[in-house]
């Protein structure tokens, strides 16, 4: 790509600016300055230091962050045979969600299991992503990505 040299030194500098704001935060952390929380259909308070929270729906006044899995939103995701992305979403009452985990089991069962199916034996997904796709706990899904 041809790129002026002020556009380079730009570019440079916005992602070197990024990465010291990245390093400073990781030094806060380690200092015991700055906290990041996080929790799964609960509640979880630090004693000392910041509470970080991007999505104010989430937060409360007590300095909570609160992750809920309920509504879940299941998808799947694949390039067809023509290599063009798709999304297949499923739901419960003709929505593109689920509000429990018996909603979850039955939409599990009779949607996303038989369309990953078709998609596996057509070779558009892989057994990973079939894997990912029909989890048995959405629960699992989320506590191995915040805490594993």
């Amino acid at each position: 790509m041809q790129l002026s040299d002020e556009v380079k030194l730009n570019f440079d500098t916005f992602y070197d600016d990024r990465l010291k704001t990245m390093e400073d935060n990781l030094n806060e952390i380690k200092a015991n300055k700055y906290y990041e929380s996080i929790t799964i259909n609960g509640k979880n308070k630090y004693e000392a230091g910041t509470i970080i929270c991007n999505h104010e729906p989430d937060c409360n006044p007590d300095g909570y962050y609160i992750k809920n899995i309920y509504p879940y939103f299941p998808y799947v995701s694949y390039t067809d045979e023509n290599g063009i992305n798709q999304y297949k979403y499923f739901g419960t009452y003709g929505n593109n969600y689920v509000n429990s985990k018996k909603e979850y089991d039955n939409v599990l069962k009779n949607e996303i299991i038989p369309f990953c199916d078709d998609l596996l034996a057509r070779g558009l997904i892989t057994l990973e992503e079939y894997d990912e796709y029909t989890i048995a706990d959405p629960l699992d899904k989320y506590v191995k990505l915040y805490f594993d």
